[in-house]
Formats: structure tokens, sequence, C-alpha cells
């Protein structure tokens, strides 16, 4: 099941596109849900996060498109971070990673944050190392 989770994060693909060697689609995002909703992948990444190499960490951000069918969800759109933006729903995903590209600390925020704003929650844990990060930064 593990497997088939990696498969969608890496290719991106539909949760109902995933190939049946991982087994019935619905179990894994069933498994992968469970996991969210009990925060077992944040425990994970704080376990890999403690094993970062180097002393290099890189700061950015990406905006997240959210699909039409997903605009109105039950709550609002203020509980899972989406925003207005110029392009329509957005989320923003705020991610630090160390030079080897591994995930540190990841962050959502509605689509019209800045980063300079969620910069301060990113950066709290990080201690003696040099961080990189675009002109948003700069401030």
């Amino acid at each position: 099941m593990v497997e088939g989770m990696v498969y969608i994060l890496r290719v991106g693909c539909p949760w109902r596109d995933l190939p049946p060697v991982f087994g019935n689609w619905a179990s894994v995002y069933t498994r992968w849900r469970r996991w969210a909703q009990l925060g077992i992948w944040n425990a994970i990444r704080r376990v890999l996060a403690k094993h970062a190499c180097g002393c290099l960490r890189a700061v950015d951000a990406t905006f997240i498109k959210v699909h039409q069918h997903a605009a109105n969800p039950r709550g609002g759109q203020a509980e899972p971070a989406m925003g207005r933006t110029q392009g329509g729903i957005n989320s923003k995903v705020h991610a630090v990673v160390d030079g080897q590209g591994r995930a540190i600390a990841l962050l959502l925020s509605p689509g019209q944050a800045h980063e300079v704003t969620i910069a301060p929650e990113l950066l709290k844990q990080l201690r003696r190392v040099v961080i990189l990060g675009d002109k948003a930064y700069d401030s």
C-alpha cells in the first residue's frame, strides 16, 4: 500500500488511476486519508527532517490551483487554506528543504498569502543553518 501512495505522489495522477499492481485504489486512498488524519505522515516527516544533510536550507513556495469541484468544501474555503487570487481560487505550499532537496518543513496557506508573512512560522525551528530564498524572502 505504501508503494501505491508513493506512486501517486510521484506521478500526480488521480487515485482512481492507480495501477492494479498496487491494490484497490479505494483501499490505498482510505489508508492514506486515515494516516493523514492521525498525523502519521507529519510524524514521518519530522523523523526524516532530523536526519537532514548539511547546513544549507532552501525555502520557497508555489501555487496549487484548486479544481472547480473542490472550490466549495464543507466548512468554507478558509478551513483547507484556499484563497482568491487573480488566477482564481488557489492554495500555496511553502517548503524548506535540505541540500539534497528533502523536505524539512511544509506549510499550506491561502493563495493570496505572501511568503514573507509565512516565513517566521516556517523557519522558527531552524538553527545554525544557511538559508537560501528568492526575493520574496528579502525582508
